[in-house]
């Protein structure tokens, strides 16, 4: 390494390839003292978050070198581990040539490594919890990172736990959806799916449930689920943090979070419909909202209509997104034109997401004015054939135009009597009857047959204005 300047904890150089002809020079000697502008802060930072005092100072400085060799190893960054005396501690960077945002992906891959060689250091005085190069450590130097240094984050180290089945060891190989590395370790810090899924469990830990990552690091236990039981005293971390998970994020979906912490996750708070009556053919303008805006991902609802496709449309297919960063949505509900009469109807609208349903409601009021038939009676409903008997349409309430309520006597018998059963014992005088224009009834006669001795015999009455409602009557012997 080629020295370059020192502070209190580090020194800083560069790998020697970097002055080759075409080696990255200038990025190299860039990426150095950015890193010695903000390496004495993150150290303090790591320091309190492990809680492990001494260990590093003026004789036994970690060296951190900017050296592009070790991309060849597909690695941004290395650490040899925890060593005593001075210079023996390495961290090595790739030098990030070129990237306008270089400085800052050179700062989160230091955070990374030197959390390793506290977790390391911090192994050796207390005993092994946090493992460098196993799944929850590699989790545990991710958080860390993205906690001092958000800016310097390239994506979600969740995405593959989240969106794909992982094909474990094995003959013939399982294949196994959001595999559970929180009651399971893995020696490795290279599996996404294992370090994926400690990221999240760790960041429910922090931002659901509200423990501090102080807490979370130095009450640590050999795995994600021991510091679980350790920091809340309860045993169902991986049942509560999967069930959420599931519930929130269906396997069959698709998701791209751009950050790895998804918590608090938000929950639906209402759903809003304006106005709250229409004329079939008008547009209703809906509002689904959350208690707090998502940072990681849109959210996407299921939506449920009582009365669709007939007096309301959803949209296609019947779902609604709610943006990453947004606290709402807005969308539309068509209703569909009618050009026939018919009683005012109540449309519910619902959306779900989460486990959590809200909903509203909205009437839809027909463009074709006319009175609707609430119901017909007959007084009396008992008569000796030969009599007559008074009938009354009632409408359900007063319109502004005359209403004409079609009448007919039929045969009982059979679910739906029709006009043209005619009855041979009871006959309307007249085929149909007026409602005038603000009146809600009106009364028509029904005259009747004789019929044979000791005999009962039985009419309905049919009337008909938009919907149709009947009556009974009966005709006896006299």
């Amino acid at each position: 390494m080629i020295f370059v300047t020192a502070t209190e904890n580090f020194i800083y150089g560069v790998h020697p390839s970097v002055f080759l002809p075409g080696g990255p020079r200038e990025d190299a000697l860039a990426r150095i003292m950015a890193l010695a502008a903000t390496c004495e802060t993150d150290f303090k930072k790591l320091r309190d978050l492990f809680a492990v005092p001494g260990g590093f100072g003026a004789t036994n400085r970690v060296t951190v070198s900017i050296d592009p060799t070790i991309a060849a190893k597909g690695k941004a960054g290395w650490n040899g581990g925890y060593k005593k005396g001075d210079a023996n501690t390495e961290i090595q960077v790739v030098p990030f040539s070129g990237d306008p945002n270089a400085d800052a992906f050179a700062r989160f891959a230091f955070v990374a490594e030197m959390s390793e060689v506290f977790m390391d250091y911090r192994n050796m005085l207390i005993g092994p919890t946090w493992i460098e190069n196993h799944s929850d450590g590699e989790a545990l130097s991710l958080i860390c990172s993205a906690e001092l240094h958000p800016e310097g984050v390239t994506g979600a180290r969740s995405f593959n736990w989240l969106n794909a089945p992982e094909i474990q060891k094995g003959l013939p190989p399982p294949v196994v959806w959001r595999p559970n590395y929180v009651d399971f370790v893995e020696d490795t810090d290279g599996n996404p799916f294992s370090f994926g899924c400690g990221v999240l469990f760790i960041n429910y830990m922090r931002f659901q449930l509200g423990i501090s990552l102080g807490d979370i690091i130095t009450k640590a236990g050999h795995s994600l689920a021991e510091t679980y039981r350790n920091v809340t005293g309860k045993t169902d971390g991986w049942a509560s943090f999967s069930a959420l998970m599931n519930a929130t994020f269906p396997i069959t979906g698709s998701y791209t979070p751009a950050t790895d912490n998804l918590f608090p996750l938000p929950q639906l708070s209402s759903l809003t419909l304006s106005p709250s009556a229409v004329s079939a053919g008008d547009i209703v303008s809906a509002t689904l909202k959350l208690d707090n805006p998502h940072p990681g991902i849109a959210l996407t609802a299921d939506l449920v209509c009582t009365e669709s496709p007939h007096y309301a449309l959803l949209p296609m297919p019947p779902k609604v997104t709610i943006p990453q960063n947004s606290i709402s949505v807005n969308f539309s509900i068509p209703t569909p034109y009618n050009s026939t009469a018919f009683k005012p109807v109540k449309v519910s609208v619902s959306a779900a997401w989460a486990g959590v349903t809200v909903g509203g409601s909205f009437i839809v009021n027909p463009t074709v004015v006319a009175g609707i038939l609430q119901s017909v009676t007959l007084n009396p409903a008992v008569v000796n054939g030969g009599q007559t008997c008074q009938g009354t349409v009632t409408l359900e309430g007063p319109v502004d135009v005359d209403t004409v309520v079609g009448l007919a006597a039929v045969e009982t018998g059979g679910l739906f009597p029709h006009p043209g059963d005619a009855s041979s014992v009871a006959r309307v005088t007249k085929p149909s009857v007026t409602i005038k224009a603000r009146n809600t009834s009106e009364t028509f006669t029904i005259e009747t047959s004789v019929v044979a001795p000791h005999t009962t015999r039985t009419a309905t009455i049919l009337a008909n204005a938009v919907v149709t409602k009947t009556a009974t009557l009966e005709i006896q012997a006299s």
